[in-house]
């Protein structure tokens, strides 16, 4: 199909090319393509394409230089290169601009995957990764291409982007110029779309193949048939694709038409349907408290929430129709079949949406549905509801805490048919290959609850799910499953500034799906919110007391309520500051409580035993009560989206009113500012992170390589959760880099369940040790101690053991253990027996200890990094001692930057190191908090700002800089002062280990050293870097993250809109439309207008 371009494109360069001196350089395009050109347009060289018909790139790389030779020639005509051999013709000519030329570059929109025409084949790097195969790279492949991935018979590329691109006298030609038609569609329904059809951009295969047959000028199926969706317009890149498929076939005058679904709300259903939920829910509740015959509930949504806000009704049956019907056709494969997003407010019954297609699937044609659940809790609740309330037993929930004992039985009961309906956590699935779970068994649906976890701004984001898209897209890709994806959450703005839906769409990677936007206004639901005047004194005193006061009254008036905190600290407070009678009538529900306590709180709530739960985010997905008559908030702790869902909770019980109240003070938006800023990534963090993998690469020259969470401890020192921590920046790496460059220069993938661990015996029980477990384990050469001097292995750096202690290091399979010897016990329990150092203590051995391999790679050698360490911490004991009293970060940085002469050292050094040598603050408290150990900073909170301060104290700082240097000098002491590596196997107790992991972070913050720990209880992430000098590029240099960046600046629109939102005298109906105007994607700057004159 392309050659019938080739009359078209040639009138093209005759238009607008008419010097000499030019070379028309094409990526992308068929081989016989290109060669067509070089018909009218001599090639530089004819032999690079071999007899077979494929690029050589060996002759390329091996006579590179000869076309520099050729292009040098005084220029009669223009030329045609191919895009390999500019590409290496501008890596071997540093500066391009000397050949005298003109280069103009004609890519390929149509295929931002390119089939492979050379004569090199390359291992699929993502199929590889999945399957734990060694990844080895072909240097003269991956010279000319930054990734490489086969889908069906063909194998795909993706080039490396080339800095000649920037050149002068290289300039990007538009191949298809002014094509910009979109083509004109019919409305069709499903059962009226021919055998055949084609879903644009589909997941699947067939659309990929498609486009292969063009590609090749293969003969494809008369007429051609394409489905596609109104989000394929959304972005520039999409809807330019489809205005070229439309262009190429018109050119190729095959006959075609372009269909768009038309929704169509079908309220029939098939009885079955009705009849499984009669069978399993006949003993459940009514939305009015009654028992009764069940039935479907009626959900209300948009019927196009794109141009209007017009409601219709749709059975709770009527969608598991449509998403049954889908299934078939997925199965069937005869037809594109759609995935469904479905949105509606809490306690409408969306379990049922997906348990009882579920159940129906499994009955009729024994197919498996997977339904990936945020919370072990949530997971336990609803399958012990399917077993105990409704009878059914065919369904199990698999995740990490249980034993491999229970996980193998369940995974042979779905083998045996005898389960059909498995609930999966995130982590656990994505450390497995689908048919780890379900073996040969056919995946009918794949269900993703609380789907807006995938989305980075979320308050409750987690990094695990964001992981999911890719993990679908592999199943799609390498499998023989067809499935739809079926995505479910209480609460998602639909399109504009703050859109959540087409960002969840876009993270699950769902193809052409179908959106269900349930109702967001619920009449049933008041407001009352009071403004709270400003007052003398301690604001947050002030509001403890308030709210407290507002407890009271809910407790004498009998009214079921919660109060939402920012913080557990004010759980805590005001519980101390109710009376005793009143807190009878009071439970605390947040995320360090005790599970049982937790469960048994929720108990007494449900009952009326308690009538007010105090609770922070935590009490939310999975907590069903349908009586609640108040929720009160101490003040805003998310988006307006996040206060929506909490307040969601209120009146489910039908005829039930309820109210969402609070005391609301301009000053209270500082709590929800000061958790994101605890919470949200920053752009320091992001660039650390960067940095500290191209130093990892450099050392390793590898372009794949484990790394620890623990390897970036000094970044996210205090942080509560570094393992979420280091791998969203990974992944926002990772998208930033595909959103630049369109193709992964790099690649992150999580491996949490696989865990290789150190431990020290014992001389006295080596032998014995060796014996019980000598397949799970290897001995570490050189860790062996007879005595207290330290063992040097010569050049490569030492491995040393510390002083006092005797004995071997073993590397340990700690899975391999658990599979084969502790299978009734959960691997998480195994971890944390293992760290504690009781493991081994159950098999007669004592002096088992657990330990981290601590490598320390230097910059120079140890003498000249002694020099230098020395240097920099009198730089820095110089700025420190130059402060009088409590200073801000920014300016330490100010100082640190006139003292370094280096911005960048400057700013990574103000951040790190208030973070590293401080006590972090407890921002629910005031005062201040004192440096203990080898910390020398002290923190408050100013009064002023509410950002922290510090003070340092001299005495301590004169000691950390004493102890860093002793403990440097100690590692390498007695050894070539050229020595530049060490290995050393250190205790896992923090206490022990502290001052050598501070000497390692901060070797790291001065750009001394780059240090790597492996062995710990955090797990280890895979990095695949494709293109190393994008990594250098902004590792090197200054660097903003895009996707940091708008989660920063959705941050601040959502505090403007709740000040809007708030600050505000608006009647109910007014609220309720603000919240519509929102949740239907209205420009934040229209939503403030139309309240602005209404602000008290």
């Amino acid at each position: 199909m392309f050659n019938s371009l080739l009359p078209w494109h040639l009138a093209q360069l005759s238009d607008q090319f008419s010097a000499s001196n030019q070379v028309f350089v094409y990526k992308g395009f068929p081989i016989p393509f290109v060669q067509a050109v070089g018909q009218s347009h001599p090639m530089v060289d004819t032999q690079s394409v071999n007899p077979d018909g494929k690029l050589d790139l060996d002759y390329i790389d091996q006579n590179v230089l000869d076309y520099a030779f050729l292009l040098r020639k005084p220029a009669s005509h223009n030329v045609v290169l191919f895009y390999e051999e500019f590409l290496k013709l501008s890596q071997e000519v540093r500066n391009i601009e000397r050949l005298g030329r003109q280069f103009i570059i004609f890519e390929n929109p149509f295929y931002r995957r390119v089939p492979n025409q050379s004569n090199h084949s390359f291992v699929d790097v993502e199929w590889s990764i999945e399957q734990n195969r060694p990844i080895v790279d072909d240097e003269v492949f991956c010279s000319f291409y930054a990734n490489c991935f086969r889908q069906g018979e063909q194998e795909y590329i993706q080039y490396l982007t080339n800095e000649a691109m920037d050149a002068p006298n290289v300039v990007k030609g538009i191949f298809f110029t002014g094509v910009d038609r979109l083509p004109v569609v019919q409305s069709i329904i499903d059962d009226q779309l021919p055998a055949g059809t084609i879903s644009f951009l589909s997941s699947d295969n067939a659309y990929q193949e498609f486009k292969r047959k063009i590609f090749g000028n293969e003969p494809v199926d008369q007429p051609i048939h394409i489905l596609i969706d109104q989000a394929n317009t959304r972005t520039l890149v999409e809807k330019q694709e489809l205005c070229i498929l439309h262009f190429m076939l018109q050119q190729a005058e095959v006959p075609f038409e372009f269909y768009v679904r038309q929704t169509v709300r079908d309220a029939s259903y098939r009885p079955e349907l009705l009849h499984i939920l009669q069978r399993y829910w006949q003993n459940a509740e009514t939305p009015n408290h009654t028992q009764s015959a069940p039935s479907f509930r009626t959900l209300s949504i948009y019927r196009d929430p794109a141009i209007s806000r017009e409601l219709i009704d749709v059975s709770q049956g009527a969608v598991i129709e449509h998403l049954v019907q889908q299934v078939e056709a997925a199965q069937a494969n005869t037809k594109p079949y759609e995935d469904i997003f479905l949105t509606s407010p809490t306690g409408a019954g969306k379990s049922v949406l997906f348990q009882v297609p579920g159940i129906y699937l499994a009955e009729r044609y024994e197919l498996v549905t997977i339904i990936v659940s945020p919370l072990k809790a949530l997971m336990y609740d609803q399958v012990e509801a399917l077993r105990r309330e409704r009878g059914y037993n065919a369904v199990a929930f698999i995740n990490s805490d249980i034993t491999l004992i229970e996980r193998q039985d369940i995974i042979d009961r779905i083998a045996r048919k005898e389960i059909s309906l498995l609930y999966l956590s995130p982590e656990l699935l994505l450390s497995y290959d689908i048919r780890t779970f379900i073996g040969e068994r056919p995946l009918g649906l794949l269900v993703v609850d609380e789907a807006h976890l995938v989305t980075t701004w979320g308050r409750d984001f987690r990094v695990d799910y964001w992981f999911l898209g890719n993990y679908i897209r592999k199943i799609r890709r390498y499998t023989n499953h067809r499935f739809p994806v079926l995505a479910l959450t209480a609460t998602a703005v639909h399109d504009g500034p703050n859109d959540l839906v087409y960002q969840t769409i876009s993270s699950l990677n769902m193809q052409n799906p179908a959106k269900y936007i349930g109702n967001i206004i619920r009449p049933e639901i008041s407001f009352q919110i009071d403004e709270s005047p400003l007052v003398e004194g301690n604001h947050e005193q002030h509001k403890l007391a308030v709210t407290v006061n507002h407890i009271r009254q809910m407790v004498q008036n009998g009214t079921k309520s919660i109060v939402y905190f920012p913080w557990i600290s004010q759980i805590r407070d005001v519980l101390t500051l109710l009376d005793a009678e009143t807190r009878t009538h009071v439970a605390m529900y947040y995320s360090g409580v005790a599970q049982a306590d937790r469960e048994r709180a929720l108990r007494r709530f449900k009952s009326g035993e308690v009538l007010v739960v105090l609770a922070t985010k935590a009490f939310g997905m999975g907590v069903d009560v349908s009586d609640i008559r108040e929720v009160y908030h101490h003040a805003p702790s998310g988006t307006l989206a996040d206060y929506v869902q909490e307040f969601g909770r209120l009146a489910r019980q039908k005829g039930l009113t309820g109210v969402a109240s609070m005391d609301y003070n301009e000053r209270d938006l500082k709590f929800a500012k000061v958790l994101f800023g605890l919470s949200s990534l920053k752009q320091y963090q992001v660039g650390l992170v960067l940095r500290k993998l191209w130093n990892m690469y450099r050392l390793k020259r590898k372009r794949n390589f484990l790394v620890s969470v623990d390897d970036f401890a000094y970044i996210f020192p205090h942080d509560q959760d570094p393992e979420q921590k280091v791998k969203s920046a990974l992944l926002v790496l990772e998208k930033d880099y595909l959103a630049r460059y369109n193709y992964n220069v790099l690649i992150v993938r999580p491996k949490a369940l696989f865990s290789v661990v150190y431990a020290k015996v014992t001389n006295a029980e080596v032998e014995a040790f060796e014996n019980r477990f000598g397949e799970f384990i290897t001995r570490l050469d050189g860790t062996q101690r007879a005595t207290k001097a330290m063992a040097y292995t010569g050049k490569g750096g030492g491995v040393i053991l510390p002083r006092a202690e005797t004995g071997v290091c073993y590397r340990i399979q700690l899975d391999r253990l658990w599979e084969a010897i502790l299978p009734d016990v959960s691997f998480p329990k195994m971890k944390q027996e293992f760290f504690s150092g009781t493991l081994f203590e159950k098999f007669g051995f004592t002096s088992v200890s657990p330990r981290l391999q601590y490598d320390l790679t230097l910059n120079t050698g140890w003498s000249e990094t002694l020099d230098r360490l020395t240097l920099r911490l009198t730089q820095l004991e110089r700025v420190m001692h130059s402060f009088r009293g409590f200073f801000s970060q920014d300016e330490l940085y100010r100082k640190l930057r006139d003292e370094f002469g280096d911005e960048a050292l400057a700013r990574k050094a103000a951040n790190l190191l208030t973070t590293l040598y401080s006590e972090k603050p407890d921002f629910g408290r005031n005062g201040h908090a004192q440096p203990t150990g080898t910390n020398f900073i002290q923190t408050r909170k100013s009064q002023r700002t509410s950002d922290v301060e510090y003070q340092v104290i001299n005495t301590a700082l004169a000691q950390v800089a004493n102890t860093t240097r002793q403990k440097f000098s100690a590692l390498f002491n007695n050894l070539p002062v050229t020595e530049s590596h060490r290995r050393h196997y250190v205790s896992t107790n923090t206490e022990k280990n502290r001052d050598t992991l501070k000497l390692a972070y901060i070797l790291e913050v001065f750009d001394l050293a780059t240090y790597e720990l492996s062995g710990g209880e955090l797990p280890q992430i895979f990095i695949r870097i494709n293109d190393p000098l994008k990594i250098e590029r902004f590792a090197t240099s200054a660097y903003t993250n895009s996707i940091v960046q708008e989660v920063h600046d959705r941050q601040k629109r959502s505090v403007n809109l709740l000040e809007s939102f708030f600050a505000a005298t608006m009647t109910d109906a007014e609220r309720w439309q603000f919240i519509e105007d929102y949740f239907m994607g209205c420009e934040i700057g229209n939503l403030e207008e139309d309240v602005k004159v209404e602000v008290a």
